[in-house]
């Protein structure tokens, strides 16, 4: 069962990762990248039927393993594990069972004993070749990360935003030409048209307002949609004129989760999750747009200190649509099922998702709805107070790999691209 259909999605649309750094406002790894400042019926791309678990236990010498005969229960709980444990769906097919293996090997030096880490999934034609972790997902409880873990997956989370607004515009609710101010009223006079086509494809030039709200908070103070609102309305210069460059600014996320919620009536968070998670299956997908919310599941965010130690670090902006999404590896591979069907959304969501706008990126990539579009890649990579995450989808091989991360020294985006060479 192939991941993406190849007839509808041409090659000059398969997207790609973009590196860059969200929240923070640095450039470079990838969108709510610092934020990068970057189911239906419950797990149909697990294919359990015919997979039986592997325990896989990541010791310091090499890789030892050791296989349970079992399958997993059928509400998919991955059961207990040690922080130096991977859960492994081990195929009948014995190089698929090889690429398990080889994908356990990368996924050990992602997350140290008694060390924060990352969770990982790799489906490969509809079947899951690895779904499991290494790492601890909170170093108070010694609790350890496995493929039931949520994590917050930052700029990751622009893609539900975009699949929001592409929704509501197949209902007749929105127009992509429409103008910002139409359903932001308190925005600047900006001297020049924005469109929500602009929002979605980064050509607004409008400032990134979590550089705006970083001057006077860290990652780990509260501040809300109120005060980031207040933050653009006195941020009234473009750095170009709308449509004419690219230029990746988490405003054009967030303003767009607020336009879904001036339209619909309901917040993002309930929107998603009556519309897109609660359809998938993603059970374990929230908007956490509350400070005071603690996600199930939920790890915790580390940031790495020089002497090798680890602050907790998870956010309490509550800002949405440019990031703010909580999600395990499992869940979103469920979505990336919905990239290869589109039972949710059709042709519209489709189009939406996998069209690149009219300006690439810096790098010359095209930028479609909340995924970077090229070299053979769908992708989006996430990086936020504590967290990083990786997305990617590859067409012609008809993989998905899914890498999250509770430590902001990891590099998903490059142990993305390890296992789809592993597999």
């Amino acid at each position: 069962m192939p991941l993406l259909d190849h007839a509808a999605v041409a090659s000059d649309t398969t997207v790609v990762p973009e590196r860059r750094d969200d929240r923070s406002g640095t450039t470079p790894l990838c969108p709510r990248t610092s934020r990068w400042s970057q189911s239906a019926g419950g797990g149909r791309c697990c294919a359990r039927a015919v997979v039986q678990v592997l325990t896989v236990a990541l010791v310091a010498t090499g890789l030892a393993a050791c296989a349970s005969g079992s399958a997993p229960s059928s509400d998919g709980a991955a059961g207990p594990a040690s922080s130096t444990t991977a859960l492994v769906f081990v195929p009948d097919d014995p190089s698929a069972a090889e690429a398990s293996a080889a994908v356990a090997e990368l996924v050990t030096a992602a997350g140290e004993d008694g060390e924060p880490g990352c969770a990982v999934s790799a489906v490969v034609d509809g079947e899951v070749v690895f779904e499991g972790g290494s790492g601890t997902a909170d170093l108070a409880t010694g609790e350890a990360i496995d493929a039931t873990t949520t994590f917050d997956i930052a700029s990751v989370s622009k893609q539900f935003t975009a699949a929001a607004i592409y929704l509501l515009a197949d209902r007749g609710d929105l127009s992509l030409g429409d103008e910002v101010h139409e359903y932001l009223p308190e925005l600047p006079d900006y001297g020049a048209t924005i469109t929500l086509d602009d929002l979605v494809h980064h050509t607004s030039g409008l400032t990134d307002y979590t550089e705006l709200l970083g001057e006077d908070f860290a990652d780990t103070d509260v501040t809300t949609t109120a005060q980031a609102l207040e933050a653009l309305a006195d941020a009234d210069e473009l750095a170009f004129d709308p449509g004419t460059a690219f230029e990746y600014s988490n405003t054009n996320y967030f303003l767009l989760g607020q336009v879904v919620e001036r339209v619909d009536g309901r917040t993002l968070a309930d929107f998603l999750a009556d519309e897109v998670f609660a359809p998938l299956g993603m059970d374990q997908t929230v908007v956490r747009d509350d400070a005071d919310l603690v996600v199930a599941d939920g790890a915790e965010g580390y940031a790495a200190g020089g002497d090798g130690g680890f602050e907790p670090d998870t956010t309490n902006w509550e800002q949405a649509g440019d990031g703010a999404v909580w999600t395990s590896v499992r869940d979103l591979q469920r979505w990336a099922e919905n990239l290869r069907t589109f039972a949710l959304g059709g042709p519209a969501l489709r189009a939406g998702l996998l069209t690149p706008g009219p300006v690439p990126d810096e790098d010359g990539y095209g930028y479609g709805g909340g995924l970077t579009i090229g070299d053979g890649l769908i992708e989006h990579s996430g990086a936020w107070a504590g967290f990083s995450a990786d997305f990617l989808v590859a067409p012609d091989s008809s993989t998905s790999v899914v890498v999250l991360c509770n430590r902001d020294d990891a590099e998903p985006y490059d142990l993305a691209l390890e296992v789809l060479d592993a597999v």
